[in-house]
Protein backbone atom coordinates (compact mmCIF):
# COMPACT_ATOMS: atom_id res chain seq x y z
CA UNK A 1 0.00 0.00 0.00
CA UNK A 2 1.29 3.81 -0.99
CA UNK A 3 0.57 6.40 1.10
CA UNK A 4 0.22 9.77 -1.13
CA UNK A 5 0.48 12.80 0.85
CA UNK A 6 1.61 16.23 -0.24
CA UNK A 7 4.55 16.63 2.04
CA UNK A 8 6.94 18.24 -0.23
CA UNK A 9 4.52 21.61 -0.72
CA UNK A 10 4.25 21.90 3.15
CA UNK A 11 7.77 21.66 3.79
CA UNK A 12 8.64 24.79 1.38
CA UNK A 13 5.97 26.69 2.62
CA UNK A 14 7.16 26.31 6.07
CA UNK A 15 10.79 26.92 5.15
CA UNK A 16 8.95 30.39 3.21
CA UNK A 17 7.44 31.61 6.32
CA UNK A 18 10.48 30.70 8.54
CA UNK A 19 12.08 32.80 6.66
CA UNK A 20 10.36 35.31 6.23
CA UNK A 21 9.67 35.55 10.28
CA UNK A 22 13.10 35.87 10.55
CA UNK A 23 13.24 38.54 7.72
CA UNK A 24 10.44 40.35 9.82
CA UNK A 25 12.28 40.27 13.39
CA UNK A 26 15.63 41.34 12.04
CA UNK A 27 13.71 44.68 10.51
CA UNK A 28 12.15 45.08 14.09
CA UNK A 29 15.63 45.00 15.77
CA UNK A 30 17.30 47.43 13.56
CA UNK A 31 14.48 49.58 14.03
CA UNK A 32 14.46 49.21 17.07
CA UNK A 33 18.65 49.72 17.62
CA UNK A 34 18.69 52.54 15.51
CA UNK A 35 16.23 54.74 17.83
CA UNK A 36 17.42 56.66 20.85
CA UNK A 37 14.98 55.84 23.82
CA UNK A 38 13.12 52.60 24.20
CA UNK A 39 15.41 49.73 23.54
CA UNK A 40 13.18 46.95 25.43
CA UNK A 41 9.53 46.64 26.20
CA UNK A 42 8.00 46.59 29.98
CA UNK A 43 10.19 43.89 31.56
CA UNK A 44 10.74 40.28 29.83
CA UNK A 45 8.30 37.98 27.75
CA UNK A 46 8.59 35.20 30.43
CA UNK A 47 8.98 35.30 34.00
CA UNK A 48 7.82 34.15 37.07
CA UNK A 49 4.28 35.39 37.42
CA UNK A 50 4.03 35.93 33.72
CA UNK A 51 0.20 34.86 32.20
CA UNK A 52 0.70 34.44 28.27
CA UNK A 53 -2.09 33.07 25.99
CA UNK A 54 -0.86 31.78 22.50
CA UNK A 55 -2.82 31.94 19.39
CA UNK A 56 -0.92 30.06 16.68
CA UNK A 57 -1.62 28.47 12.97
CA UNK A 58 0.53 25.89 11.34
CA UNK A 59 0.79 22.56 9.60
CA UNK A 60 1.97 19.28 10.60
CA UNK A 61 -0.14 17.74 13.40
CA UNK A 62 0.70 14.62 13.96
CA UNK A 63 3.52 14.60 11.34
CA UNK A 64 0.88 14.69 8.98
CA UNK A 65 0.50 17.42 5.79
CA UNK A 66 -2.65 18.98 8.08
CA UNK A 67 -3.86 22.44 9.23
CA UNK A 68 -2.96 22.97 12.42
CA UNK A 69 -5.15 25.88 15.26
CA UNK A 70 -4.07 26.27 18.91
CA UNK A 71 -4.83 28.40 21.62
CA UNK A 72 -2.89 27.99 24.87
CA UNK A 73 -2.06 29.91 28.42
CA UNK A 74 1.12 29.84 30.14
CA UNK A 75 1.87 30.52 33.63
CA UNK A 76 5.52 31.13 34.95
CA UNK A 77 5.57 29.51 38.24
CA UNK A 78 9.71 30.83 38.39
CA UNK A 79 11.69 32.31 35.98
CA UNK A 80 12.44 29.41 33.77
CA UNK A 81 9.54 27.08 34.07
CA UNK A 82 6.18 27.21 32.82
CA UNK A 83 3.02 25.30 32.97
CA UNK A 84 0.03 25.27 31.11
CA UNK A 85 -2.56 23.75 28.57
CA UNK A 86 -4.30 24.41 25.50
CA UNK A 87 -7.23 23.58 22.81
CA UNK A 88 -7.02 23.04 19.26
CA UNK A 89 -8.45 21.53 16.31
CA UNK A 90 -6.21 19.94 13.32
CA UNK A 91 -7.42 18.32 9.94
CA UNK A 92 -5.75 16.28 7.07
CA UNK A 93 -6.53 13.73 4.69
CA UNK A 94 -4.66 11.18 3.48
CA UNK A 95 -5.51 8.83 0.04
CA UNK A 96 -4.05 5.20 0.27
CA UNK A 97 -3.92 2.88 -2.86
CA UNK A 98 -3.29 -0.80 -3.59
CA UNK A 99 -3.94 -2.30 -6.89
CA UNK A 100 -6.86 -1.28 -8.13
CA UNK A 101 -8.64 0.01 -4.95
CA UNK A 102 -7.88 3.49 -3.35
CA UNK A 103 -9.02 5.07 -0.15
CA UNK A 104 -9.44 8.03 0.88
CA UNK A 105 -9.57 9.09 5.00
CA UNK A 106 -10.75 12.67 6.50
CA UNK A 107 -9.73 12.96 10.24
CA UNK A 108 -10.94 16.18 11.94
CA UNK A 109 -9.39 16.30 15.66
CA UNK A 110 -9.77 18.45 18.73
CA UNK A 111 -6.87 18.90 21.09
CA UNK A 112 -7.06 19.16 24.36
CA UNK A 113 -4.04 18.78 26.63
CA UNK A 114 -1.22 20.65 29.00
CA UNK A 115 2.19 21.88 28.51
CA UNK A 116 5.42 21.99 30.37
CA UNK A 117 8.06 24.38 29.19
CA UNK A 118 11.61 25.66 29.91
CA UNK A 119 12.54 28.71 28.52
CA UNK A 120 15.95 30.48 28.23
CA UNK A 121 17.12 33.79 29.82
CA UNK A 122 19.39 35.42 27.04
CA UNK A 123 21.23 38.53 28.76
CA UNK A 124 20.71 41.55 26.77
CA UNK A 125 17.54 40.34 25.04
CA UNK A 126 14.62 41.27 27.13
CA UNK A 127 12.36 41.21 24.03
CA UNK A 128 13.25 37.78 22.83
CA UNK A 129 11.88 34.61 24.56
CA UNK A 130 13.31 31.02 23.40
CA UNK A 131 11.96 27.74 24.66
CA UNK A 132 12.10 24.30 24.53
CA UNK A 133 8.62 22.25 26.06
CA UNK A 134 6.73 19.08 26.18
CA UNK A 135 2.88 18.24 25.41
CA UNK A 136 0.69 15.39 27.01
CA UNK A 137 -3.34 15.86 25.55
CA UNK A 138 -6.39 13.64 24.52
CA UNK A 139 -7.30 13.94 20.61
CA UNK A 140 -10.88 12.98 20.07
CA UNK A 141 -10.99 12.39 16.37
CA UNK A 142 -13.81 11.60 13.91
CA UNK A 143 -12.71 9.63 10.67
CA UNK A 144 -14.09 9.76 6.85
CA UNK A 145 -13.82 7.32 4.91
CA UNK A 146 -14.57 7.49 1.36
CA UNK A 147 -14.50 3.75 -0.47
CA UNK A 148 -16.74 1.23 -2.03
CA UNK A 149 -14.96 -0.87 1.09
CA UNK A 150 -15.88 1.80 3.68
CA UNK A 151 -18.84 -0.19 5.69
CA UNK A 152 -15.36 -3.12 6.35
CA UNK A 153 -12.84 -0.21 7.53
CA UNK A 154 -12.85 0.67 10.86
CA UNK A 155 -10.44 3.55 12.51
CA UNK A 156 -9.95 4.07 15.55
CA UNK A 157 -7.78 7.65 15.79
CA UNK A 158 -8.70 9.36 19.35
CA UNK A 159 -6.69 8.69 21.90
CA UNK A 160 -3.78 10.03 24.98
CA UNK A 161 -0.65 11.15 23.51
CA UNK A 162 2.17 13.84 23.43
CA UNK A 163 5.13 15.51 21.67
CA UNK A 164 8.04 17.80 21.90
CA UNK A 165 8.48 21.61 20.83
CA UNK A 166 11.04 24.25 20.40
CA UNK A 167 10.02 28.09 19.95
CA UNK A 168 10.30 31.51 20.17
CA UNK A 169 8.69 34.84 21.32
CA UNK A 170 9.89 38.06 20.27
CA UNK A 171 7.93 40.90 21.99
CA UNK A 172 6.64 43.79 19.73
CA UNK A 173 4.98 45.79 22.50
CA UNK A 174 4.35 46.03 26.47
CA UNK A 175 1.22 43.40 25.38
CA UNK A 176 1.75 41.91 22.27
CA UNK A 177 4.79 39.45 20.64
CA UNK A 178 5.12 36.79 17.62
CA UNK A 179 5.46 33.32 18.30
CA UNK A 180 7.12 30.33 16.30
CA UNK A 181 7.56 26.91 17.35
CA UNK A 182 8.81 23.80 15.74
CA UNK A 183 7.68 20.29 17.22
CA UNK A 184 6.46 16.92 16.92
CA UNK A 185 3.17 15.58 18.14
CA UNK A 186 -0.58 15.55 18.92
CA UNK A 187 -0.80 19.36 20.14
CA UNK A 188 1.93 20.72 18.70
CA UNK A 189 2.51 21.07 14.69
CA UNK A 190 5.68 20.67 12.79
CA UNK A 191 5.49 24.63 12.56
CA UNK A 192 3.58 27.29 14.01
CA UNK A 193 3.31 30.74 13.94
CA UNK A 194 1.30 33.58 15.91
CA UNK A 195 0.62 35.82 18.38
CA UNK A 196 0.63 36.01 21.71
CA UNK A 197 -0.76 38.08 24.24
CA UNK A 198 1.12 39.33 27.56
CA UNK A 199 -2.36 39.01 30.22
CA UNK A 200 0.11 39.45 33.27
Amino acid sequence: MKKNIKNNKTYVIIIVLLLTLTNTINLHAKSKSSSSTGSSYAGSIFKKGALLTDFSAGWGAFGQAGMLGRVSVEHGFSENIGLGGYIGYSAYGESISAGTVSISIDFSIILIGGIATYHFKLSGSPNLDLFIGADIGYNSASVEVDSIYSSAIQIEASGVSGGAFGGLRYGVSDKLALNAKLGYGVGVGIFEAGLTYKMK
